[in-house]
């Protein structure tokens, strides 16, 4: 968008040979941000008290930078000085290209429906700061007028963009997923924890950034087995994981240590589920699909049941609420969401439910993967990305030059040292 802000003096323009004004060119669009709040506040503070009749605003009222032009449309009824707007420019907005999973044709044209999103979210960098890089990317390939571009030099503008605007530490993560995504080899996430610690309800949000089409609860994989096999058959099946327990053939339960019968209560039955657990991993292994399993029996010995030989990157994070009350507050809100879900039946078990997290927490830390305090959603998230992406630093290792193929040698070799934007010049001959 443009806008320029002009004063009705005409001082300069009359002075003696002043050459005539080319209003076309003057009006061009140039540059990649229009402050046009700040040009109205300049000309308010600098025209305040003099003899104005008004100032001309030629504009399409868009201003991406600098104060909101409403506030200098203020100050300048305060002054009472008159504004005169002029409208100019397409009344449709240009189409939003959002930089998200970097899946696009070889090759787009402006109008192409398409989504080209780099994932920036993907490789750990927050959403608001996601959203800046991806703005600017765009505005600049806009200023550029690129008539069409790959998704290599995409990819590798991106990487520059995120190395000088964010972090090397962001880029270096970008880069990372970008050589991911170009191999085939699937994500396996397990998210463990118990009862009313978000797990289904954060798989369901890193899926959907991810773009992991696969969600597997151990719930409902339970479901099934409890189908086929009766509870005259396996009593432990049919109980809840807190209170497998009352299942196990136990006489002298209360002169055992509470703890430890509600931990061997759960393994009884997570050892039943491992099977099908193990089953669901290796067909995704086999078809190279991701997945993210979740659930209270996604223990952390998964991860040495599985090959560790194959292709698949095995990530393992467990959820956790620390606070009592806290845990007890999600549980009485699942009852009102879905009751379903029978709060009152969790509440009068939490002690053997706090028990039971506190047992996993032991766990994971005895099989050195990560514990997670989900008492905000959007952190939680962000740190089961970072996560995934530090397991992918342990398999992947290319350079921009082995990710994002020759567009690199050819747009360094107009200078390693350019500021990124100077780079999409380059890219229409790259």
């Amino acid at each position: 968008s443009s806008g320029t802000a002009s004063s009705g003096t005409g001082a300069d323009e009359a002075k003696a040979g002043a050459p005539p004004v080319v209003w076309s060119d003057v009006l061009r669009p140039a540059g990649l941000r229009t402050h046009l709040g700040d040009a109205l506040r300049y000309l308010v503070d600098k025209e305040r008290g003099g003899q104005i009749a008004g100032i001309v605003v030629v504009s399409d009222g868009n201003g991406n930078a600098g104060v909101d032009y409403r506030q200098a449309v203020d100050l300048a009824q305060n002054a009472g000085i008159p504004l005169y707007s002029v409208g100019m420019g397409s009344p449709k907005r240009p189409r939003d290209v959002r930089l998200v999973d970097l899946e696009a044709p070889p090759r787009v044209y402006p109008g192409d429906m398409f989504s080209v999103v780099g994932y920036l979210q993907a490789s750990g960098l927050k959403r608001d700061k996601a959203e800046q890089i991806t703005t600017m990317i765009y505005d600049y390939l806009l200023a550029a007028n690129m008539q069409s571009i790959t998704t290599c030099q995409l990819g590798y503008l991106t990487y520059m963009c995120l190395e000088q605007e964010a972090s090397r530490k962001a880029a270096r993560r970008y880069l990372l997923w970008s050589e991911f995504q170009r191999s085939a080899r699937p994500l396996l996430l397990m998210i463990c924890g118990t009862v009313g610690t978000g797990k289904s309800t954060v798989a369901t949000e890193v899926a959907h950034l991810l773009d992991l089409v696969r969600i597997q609860s151990t719930d409902m994989l339970r479901e099934v087995m409890r189908m086929m096999m009766s509870k005259r058959l396996l009593p432990v099946l049919h109980k809840s994981s807190f209170q497998a327990w009352k299942a196990l053939p136990i006489q002298d339960v209360k002169d055992r240590d509470k703890d430890q019968v509600v931990a061997d209560g759960y393994h009884s039955q997570a050892d039943l589920l491992a099977v099908s657990c193990d089953a669901v991993l290796q067909r995704a292994e086999e078809e190279s699909v991701p997945l993210i399993i979740e659930g209270v029996h996604v223990h952390p010995g998964l991860l040495n049941r599985a090959p560790q030989d194959g292709e698949a990157i095995l990530v393992h994070a467990t959820l956790a609420v620390l606070k009592p009350k806290e845990l007890k507050s999600r549980l009485r809100g699942r009852g009102v969401k879905v009751p379903q879900r029978r709060a009152k039946r969790y509440l009068n078990n939490f002690d053997s439910i706090w028990s039971l997290q506190s047992h996993l927490l032991s766990e994971a830390d005895r099989h050195d993967t990560p514990i997670i305090t989900n008492t905000d959603k959007e952190k939680s998230i962000q740190q089961i990305i970072l996560h995934v992406n530090y397991e992918l630093s342990r398999h992947f290792n290319g350079t921009p030059g082995d990710v994002f193929g020759e567009v690199v040698d050819r747009v360094r070799e107009h200078g390693v040292d350019a500021a990124w934007h100077e780079m999409v010049p380059l890219m229409i001959d790259a």
